[in-house]
């Protein structure tokens, strides 16, 4: 490959970090070739086929969720014209199985918050005081006041959280957010974005819920968008090894022995894959190094049991379930507008649909076709052991949603295990920057939600990783 003809940066990863990286180096002019192992772009936040009850669907991988306060994927989002009709912007809104009713209004500022947690019901004075004050005093980024080193748990019994307030508001958001138990998960993380979300402006604290497939939320807009700039987008194309030449080049070896080289190179992989190519043997012993940390990085699953219905269901937009040890449901959300006929279109063969297992039992039939009138997607973040069987889960599940809700059993269950869905966010876990090898490998960038550490493994937190990794080139 002549000088001329190579591309100025290769990103390895086509999640969202990788393609927020390559749209910026674009924007700026850079020549950019982007390659991911899977069939499409998008990684962990990505669209996937599912049989469901004889019934093929597009589906998420995982249930997300977005926040008004993620800045810059938002802005990203308009820079490639992805469609305003893939998120839905809804005002907070926190409803529990047991009562508790929580809405912010339309007021300016912060006020329409404040009122709705005046106003929340099944919430006593002396809770809705509690939470008041708990929000109030959360500090600014440099203030000593952080809870360094805190689990989330410590913080909230020290801040003289009552433990009911705790168990039902601040744990579930805790999980959905950190994916990690708040008896283990970094309190100083989920402060910041307690902070960013609910002390911001009004639209912050907005919910987005993705309609349609979540592909057109961000990756394949992203990727149309990069091939209309002229950059080279290989899926299906794995890294093997990588090394840097003698005149600075970094040079990748993919499938088949072909080499790919370019003077900057971005690992927006996972931590597991980033530490297997940091382990290359032509690499310098600070990259190895680096390589062993990363790989000891722990990571958390996340389940999502997927719920069909042949009769039209009274299901609630989004409500937290009672999450214990006995029912490990926490979040349902009705997708039932992923029934439509424009979204159920069947993907390519290859897409993967993780763990799945029918349900058996009277009324959860999955064999045979059947016109689904109601679907929904129940949520278990950083499932037990106990709960990472398909088969103990979807019973457990079933039971707790037909208890809690009054739902009949649905006409057929599949469930989705990302195993290593986020890195796992405690308080000692492994900190890096975009720019942790340039002493020893210049030019080699790192980028992930894993890497941006201010915020936990968000898709929020892999946009500004990309972007991150991209200015340094720049300024390069």
């Amino acid at each position: 490959m002549s000088a001329e003809a190579e591309p100025s940066v290769l990103i390895v990863g086509g999640g969202w970090a990788g393609l927020a990286a390559a749209v910026r180096l674009c924007e700026a002019g850079a020549s950019v070739t982007l390659l991911d192992s899977a069939p499409g772009m998008g990684g962990r936040a990505r669209s996937q086929s599912l049989d469901l009850g004889g019934q093929s669907l597009v589906v998420d991988n995982g249930q997300h969720l977005l926040m008004g306060a993620y800045h810059r994927t938002l802005a990203l989002r308009q820079r490639i014209g992805a469609s305003d009709a893939s998120l839905v912007r809804e005002r907070l809104s926190l409803q529990t199985t047991d009562g508790i009713r929580l809405r912010s209004n339309q007021w300016p500022g912060r006020a329409g918050l404040l009122h709705g947690l005046m106003t929340a019901q099944g919430l006593s004075l002396t809770e809705r005081l509690s939470m008041i004050r708990l929000l109030a005093t959360l500090p600014a980024d440099r203030d000593r006041r952080w809870p360094q080193g805190l689990t989330v748990s410590q913080w909230l019994e020290r801040s003289g959280q009552p433990s009911r307030l705790s168990a039902r508001i601040w744990r579930p958001l805790c999980l959905g957010a950190l994916n990690t138990p708040p008896e283990t998960a970094c309190a100083r993380t989920f402060a910041r974005v307690l902070r960013d979300t609910l002390r911001g402006a009004a639209p912050d604290s907005d919910f987005l819920q993705t309609r349609g497939p979540l592909g057109e939320v961000l990756a394949d807009p992203a990727a149309r968008w990069l091939r209309k700039q002229g950059a080279v987008l290989r899926s299906g194309t794995t890294a093997r090894a990588l090394r840097q030449a003698p005149g600075g080049h970094w040079q990748v070896r993919i499938d088949a022995g072909e080499v790919l080289q370019a003077r900057h190179l971005v690992l927006a992989t996972s931590a597991p894959s980033a530490a297997r190519l940091l382990d290359s043997p032509e690499l310098p012993p600070l990259a190895h190094a680096l390589a062993q940390s990363i790989g000891k990085l722990a990571h958390t699953p996340i389940a999502t049991l997927w719920m069909g219905w042949r009769d039209p269901q009274n299901l609630l937009a989004m409500v937290a379930l009672q999450d214990t040890d006995e029912t490990p449901g926490q979040w349902l959300f009705d997708r039932t507008e992923l029934l439509s006929p424009s979204t159920t279109a069947t993907l390519a063969a290859g897409l993967a649909c993780g763990a799945a297992s029918p349900v058996t039992g009277p009324g959860t039939e999955t064999q045979g076709p059947a016109a689904l009138r109601s679907l929904a997607s129940v949520v278990v973040s950083a499932p037990t052991d106990r709960w990472q069987d398909p088969q103990s889960l979807q019973s457990a599940v079933l039971a707790q949603i037909m208890r809690e809700l009054g739902l009949p059993a649905p006409w057929a269950m599949r469930t989705v295990i990302e195993r290593r869905a986020t890195p796992c966010c405690t308080p000692d876990r492994l900190r890096l920057e975009p720019h942790a090898l340039q002493s020893a490998c210049p030019g080699l960038w790192l980028a992930g939600d894993w890497v941006f550490h201010a915020y936990p493994g968000t898709l929020e937190g892999a946009v500004r990783s990309g972007e991150a990794a991209a200015q340094r080139i720049l300024g390069h």
